[in-house]
């Protein structure tokens, strides 16, 4: 015999019977529709919830500009500005139109910064000027002009901590080396001393 006609065969023992006669001799059988009694009738009030505004970080940040140094600490300055930090990546813009070079600035920092890069260099070359043009009054040079805007971006503002010109020998006013946040990670005692 298979188990569904062993089910199918199956009958109730007296006893059995007995014990679910008393199981069930309270229960009483509802009549449907199920109506509602007025005063039993419990309805939460429901309370709208709190609208919050949320600020863009890059909102509470200062703009950044070429050579201040707010919330670094001294030993930290000291290191960026005798070029003792090591560029770790190098981005040169030359032959990018504006647009294609403002994409390239913006993905650049957020790569460098995910790999944990402290220190780059972006090289945008200065421009097309005679010796009496004012570097920063040209209209040539175009993307070293853009680039402090580009870097005031709310999609990279926070994760970079200053930026200046380096020396002449790694392109002086054509470059700009960036000092970037360092990406905050569970790091064991001796990954933090480097």
């Amino acid at each position: 015999m298979t188990n569904q006609q062993k089910k199918k065969n199956y009958q109730l023992s007296e006893e059995d019977k007995k014990s679910w006669e008393n199981i069930i001799k309270d229960i009483k059988k509802i009549s449907y529709p199920i109506k509602a009694e007025d005063n039993k009738v419990i309805i939460k009030e429901i309370k709208e919830r709190e609208q919050y505004e949320f600020t863009n970080i890059s909102t509470l940040l200062s703009e950044l500009t070429e050579n201040t140094y707010n919330g670094i600490d001294k030993q930290t300055i000291k290191k960026f500005k005798k070029e003792e930090i090591a560029i770790e990546a190098t981005l040169d813009l030359h032959g990018y139109t504006e647009k294609e070079a403002y994409e390239q600035v913006k993905t650049f920092i957020q790569t460098s910064y995910q790999k944990n890069k402290r220190c780059i260099l972006i090289i945008t070359g200065k421009g097309r000027t005679n010796s009496n043009d004012n570097i920063y009054t040209s209209t040539k040079g175009i993307l070293r002009n853009c680039l402090p805007q580009w870097l005031n971006n709310p999609e990279i503002r926070p994760l970079i901590l200053a930026f200046r010109h380096p020396s002449e020998a790694k392109g002086g006013k054509g470059a700009v080396c960036l000092l970037l946040k360092r990406k905050r990670t569970n790091l064991t005692k001796e990954q933090k001393k480097f």
